[in-house]
């Protein structure tokens, strides 16, 4: 695996972790994660540089692998 996918799944998963107390998404709809993508790139559009530019890419990157998550596991007979 990549250097910058591991270090950038190991923020996914930290930020997940830190929400873990929300419980999961299988139950999501998907158009509030859709839009949730969307607001985390609007947000990091206005972002110069950062932490906070890295965090909005790794919730949208978390939103679009929920996404993902629930379509394949849809998808299984």
């Amino acid at each position: 695996m990549r250097k910058s996918v591991k270090w950038f799944a190991h923020l996914m998963e930290r930020e997940l972790r830190k929400n873990d107390g929300k419980g999961g998404w299988a139950d999501c709809p998907e158009t509030f994660l859709f839009n949730s993508i969307v607001d985390n790139l609007n947000q990091a559009r206005k972002l110069a540089h950062g932490k906070d530019k890295i965090k909005a890419c790794v919730d949208m990157a978390n939103f679009a692998m929920m996404i993902a998550d629930n379509e394949q596991r849809r998808s299984k007979p």
